[in-house]
């Protein structure tokens, strides 16, 4: 796998919640997390003209991010959020305590893994960027940090997928 690298993402044959021709978006619970987990499959694909980007600074939060409406939650976790700001300022307004963890962010706060468990986590296009192997490791990850009754929302790019 060489950086820049991409891959199309099926979370095994569950349908997502939502979805266009960019994104799709899953909304699970810890137990579907732990299935996912040992059934998600990854496709390298072929790069844009400049290499499809995910990490990016963001003026907005993630556009599947956009679609969400979450209520009462406790603690929330951004698994894998790169650059996106916005995207952990507004899991901050929906949850009265938030963490941004990234374990190749090159900021120290943001490499340090988080501790307890979370109400919601939140995974957007970091499986798009891993290998198989590494996308089966968040996902474990995922589950090992959600509360018994917490949610996880993870989206994927769409147009990466034939």
């Amino acid at each position: 796998m060489s950086l820049g690298d991409q891959f199309c993402v099926r979370l095994g044959d569950r349908p997502p919640d939502r979805e266009n021709s960019s994104w799709a978006l899953w909304i699970l619970d810890r137990g579907e997390v732990r299935r996912l987990a040992r059934r998600s499959q990854h496709r390298r694909t072929k790069k844009g003209p400049k290499g499809f980007r995910t990490a990016i600074a963001r003026k907005r939060r993630a556009a599947p991010l956009r679609e969400i409406t979450v209520r009462g939650c406790n603690r929330g976790l951004y698994h894998g959020m790169g650059k996106d700001e916005p995207g952990l300022s507004w899991l901050g307004k929906i949850c009265r305590a938030a963490v941004g963890y990234d374990p190749h962010s090159p900021s120290a706060k943001r490499r340090k893994r988080p501790s307890g468990d979370f109400d919601l986590v939140v995974s957007a296009y970091t499986l798009n960027v891993v290998s198989s192997a590494e996308g089966r490791r968040v996902m474990a990850e995922l589950a090992r940090r959600m509360s018994p009754r917490g949610r996880a929302v993870i989206a994927v790019r769409r147009d990466l997928c034939p």
